[in-house]
């Protein structure tokens, strides 16, 4: 997308645009967010899932151990990229119902099995998977799948494989689905072609940080907190996301290196440098930096080790708290931006 120039907003009135005029501060923010973050994340979310669909299936007599590890390896990759789009809770994701559709967790009644067992009996085409529930559709569907122990019936080993086929292509689908319709909404979202007067930048600025919000709020509280009994102080580690596949520190790190990349390399220290607020940045990227050393040193799996690590656990529930209250009572404030985060206790 070429840059939108401050003096070509004014084209309807009729006045020209030079190459002296500067850029518009707002705009040029949310295009990097756009171009550097947004792009960049939903790219790899299609290419990823893209790849894990077309895994050469042959379910005549069901998967087999190879395949199954070489999926779980390419779901794994997928999960990753998702952790970053995810943090994206504005725009198709959310106005189209997408985010449900990659991922339904919180899962405490363990829907995906009961929702998924049916599929199992029956078979499944990708129609039939469209009227079932949203529950079967994702990557929870798939690390279901793919990482549940119980043994599958004999008689259900082709349906199986089969529905691990149409549920990755689903999952395909609708990353190339939320890669393009980005791509339609990227106009309204950076405010090019938008009228001036009409275009809000800051309640789009502000649908970035309360996205931040949101992940470290849920990070905290759904994915550390809650597993690790920090607020109730009992222990459960079959609420930890992605508990099946032991991947949920992954998660949490992929979650905090994203957010990390969209504060640090889509155009927000150039903005706040403009706004003379750049020192803005500092005490809240030096805790955020604080949270991945400490998410590094932890061990893995943690469904293993919840009750051997819950001092780290804590210490890196607080920093990520500390990243929240500074953005949320500094940067906000300072930036004057409507947001909708609702501080509560993630349930």
């Amino acid at each position: 997308m070429k840059k939108v120039f401050s003096g070509c907003l004014v084209l309807l009135t009729m006045s020209a645009c030079s190459p002296t005029d500067s850029v518009n501060p707002e705009q040029q923010l949310l295009q990097e967010v756009s171009e550097n973050f947004v792009e960049k994340y939903y790219s790899e979310l299609n290419t990823r899932t893209q790849t894990m669909a077309s895994y050469d299936f042959n379910c005549s007599e069901g998967l087999t151990s190879i395949d199954r590890t070489e999926l779980q390896t390419q779901w794994r990759n997928a999960m990753v990229a998702w952790q970053g789009a995810k943090i994206t809770r504005f725009g198709p994701l959310t106005e189209q119902r997408l985010d449900w559709e990659f991922q339904f967790w919180p899962d405490k009644k363990n829907l995906a099995a009961s929702k998924i067992k049916p599929l199992l009996k029956d078979g499944t085409t990708k129609e039939s998977l469209q009227k079932a529930s949203v529950v079967t559709h994702g990557l929870s569907a798939m690390e279901y799948l793919l990482f549940d122990t119980t043994p599958i019936k004999e008689d259900r080993r082709v349906n199986h494989c089969q529905l691990i086929k149409t549920v990755s292509e689903n999952i395909a689908d609708n990353a190339a689905k939320l890669e393009k319709q980005w791509l339609l909404f990227k106009p309204e979202f950076t405010g090019n072609g938008q009228a001036p007067d009409t275009w809000n930048a800051d309640e789009y600025i502000g649908s970035v940080i309360d996205s931040v919000l949101v992940t470290l709020e849920e990070i905290a509280n759904r994915k550390i907190n809650a597993p690790a009994g920090l607020e109730q102080g009992k222990i459960n580690p079959y609420f930890l996301e992605s508990w099946r596949s032991q991947h949920s520190l992954e998660n949490i790190q992929a979650n905090l290196q994203a957010i990390q990349n969209l504060l640090l390399d889509s155009g927000l220290k150039p903005y706040l440098a403009n706004k003379g607020l750049e020192s803005l940045m500092a005490p809240g990227i030096t805790a955020l930096e604080k949270t991945l050393e400490v998410s590094n040193n932890l061990n893995k799996p943690l469904f293993d080790s919840l009750d051997s690590q819950t001092e780290q656990l804590k210490e890196l529930s607080k920093q990520i708290n500390l990243v929240k209250a500074d953005i949320r009572d500094k940067w906000v404030p300072a930036l004057k931006l409507p947001i909708g985060f609702n501080d509560n206790d993630g349930d």
